[in-house]
């Protein structure tokens, strides 16, 4: 489709190869994502709102590292309508690693439409689908009760705020294993210029949050 949301095959349109992201997936599983843009593609028009979820460079990387290394206990902070948890899942899903993906949204409704399409893709032994605050303790506790104790790498990709980050920032680091890894999406300067410009809608607090965490 002619969509924003599609940019990357819009760039590569002469280009009949699949990203490594999409060529692990079977016919079925890329029916599967083919729908669930059509599904949400109507969802959004409906609430009249501009989808937004990880795109393929940043869902790319993760592929690379995840499958690259095998990492097998994962923590995604942000459901959303759950484009990156089915991704993240199938590649649970083909390296057979069970209960091996905690994903967490505040937003129940979410967090319900994106378990229906997880299930779908076969995934349920694979993915636990929780709904609650992604830098609270006893989500934190839910994670490592499900994950069997041990959690090798966490995906920010929730409310974008400066506090809140910095919270989830403090709750999953001392939590990571010796080598994991933390990986937060729109972390860079420009979304961080945008709230400074006085547009705390574009998110941009996770740079600040990242970057005095750090300090």
């Amino acid at each position: 489709q002619k969509t924003s949301r599609h940019w990357w095959f819009q760039l590569n349109e002469k280009n009949s190869s699949l990203p490594p992201l999409y060529s692990i997936l079977s016919t079925d599983e890329q029916v599967i994502i083919k729908e669930w843009f059509e599904a949400t593609d109507v969802l959004f028009s409906k609430l009249d709102r501009t989808p937004k979820e990880a795109g393929i460079p940043a869902l790319s990387f993760l592929h690379g590292l995840i499958m690259g290394n095998n990492i097998s206990k994962i923590v995604e902070c942000g459901t959303n309508y759950g484009y990156a948890t089915l991704l993240l899942g199938i590649m649970q899903k083909k390296m057979q690693n069970r209960n091996s993906l905690f994903t967490v949204d505040i937003d129940q409704l979410k967090t319900d439409f994106a378990k229906s399409w997880a299930t779908r893709a076969g995934l349920s032994e694979y993915v636990k689908l929780h709904t609650g605050d992604s830098a609270s303790p006893e989500t934190a506790r839910e994670a490592l009760n499900y994950l069997g104790g041990e959690i090798e790498l966490v995906y920010i990709d929730s409310s974008h705020m400066y506090s809140h980050t910095i919270r989830e920032l403090e709750t999953w680091y001392p939590l990571v294993k010796a080598g994991g890894f933390i990986v937060l999406h729109d972390a860079n300067f420009y979304y961080h210029q945008q709230v400074m410009k006085g547009m705390p809608q574009a998110g941009g607090g996770v740079f600040r949050a990242l970057t005095e965490w750090r300090e």
